[in-house]
């Protein structure tokens, strides 16, 4: 990672989100990102962590964030499998989350871009939020 990016490895249990919502939220302040990003990424985040909580297979969760100046790219992997709805296509009903929540309709709301892959038996859900220029 290069210098100024955000690493955080941490197991996967709800009761370690505290942290991880606390360091993503200074480190989004020194990158100089405006308030009302912050909140809805820390959010957005805090989603994308929990879903990758759910379906850990073991191992540890990570979260890997840069910021280039013109967006901010977060990154949450796990080890194992994307749940089902997780994975969804865009044009399936929201009716499919219903049992489920809305983590992921929140994260589209506050991010530009969305996608979930699966990388060397690791999920892997990236998003990116566009900055205001």
């Amino acid at each position: 990672m290069a210098d100024g990016d955000l690493q955080i490895t941490f197991r996967p249990r709800h009761d370690a989100l505290v942290e991880v919502r606390r360091e993503l939220a200074d480190w989004l302040d020194e990158c100089a990102t405006p308030q009302g990003i912050v909140d809805e990424l820390v959010l957005a985040t805090d989603e994308l962590c929990a879903n990758a909580i759910d379906a850990a297979e073991g191992g540890m969760i990570q979260l890997d964030a840069r910021c280039d100046g013109s967006a901010v790219h977060l990154a949450v992997s796990n080890a194992g499998h994307a749940l089902p709805e997780l994975s969804r296509p865009e044009e399936e009903p929201e009716d499919a989350l219903l049992d489920r929540g809305r983590g992921l309709t929140i994260v589209r709301a506050f991010t530009d871009s969305l996608a979930i892959v699966n990388v060397d038996g690791r999920t892997v859900a990236r998003a990116v939020r566009l900055l205001p220029s």
